[in-house]
C-alpha cells in the first residue's frame, strides 16, 4: 500500500478538492455508474460520498482491480442500522490519491 503522506492544503485547496469529490467519478466507477450515483444522490443528499455507499465487498474487489483510491474507507454501522463507509480527512493522502485529485 501507498503511504500516506501529511497534505498541507490551504482552505481553498481543500475547497476545491471537495468540489472534485463530488463531480469527478473515480476509477473505482464506470461513467454509466456515475451518473447513475450523481443522479441519485443529488436527488437524496448531495453531501454523500460515493464511499458511504461503498460495501467491503466492493472496496476488496476494486483494491485488487487497483481502482480504489481510498482505500481507508472503513465500514460501520449507523444510527439507522444501515452500514455506511467512512474515509480519512483530507489531512492524509497518499500518492495516488493526490495524483487523482491533482489531474
Amino acid at each position: 500500500m501507498t503511504k500516506r503522506k501529511d497534505a498541507k492544503l490551504t482552505e481553498e485547496e481543500k475547497t476545491e478538492i471537495r468540489m472534485k469529490l463530488h463531480t469527478t467519478p473515480p476509477p473505482c466507477f464506470s461513467l454509466r455508474q456515475w451518473k447513475e450515483w450523481r443522479s441519485y444522490a443529488v436527488q437524496v443528499n448531495p453531501a454523500d460520498t460515493y464511499c458511504e455507499d461503498c460495501t467491503p465487498e466492493y472496496k476488496e474487489r476494486m483494491m485488487k482491480e487497483n481502482k480504489c483510491i481510498w482505500p481507508c474507507v472503513e465500514f460501520k454501522i449507523d444510527t439507522d442500522g444501515m452500514l455506511i463507509g467512512t474515509r480519512a480527512s483530507l489531512k492524509k493522502l497518499s500518492a495516488p490519491q493526490l495524483s487523482w485529485l491533482n489531474k
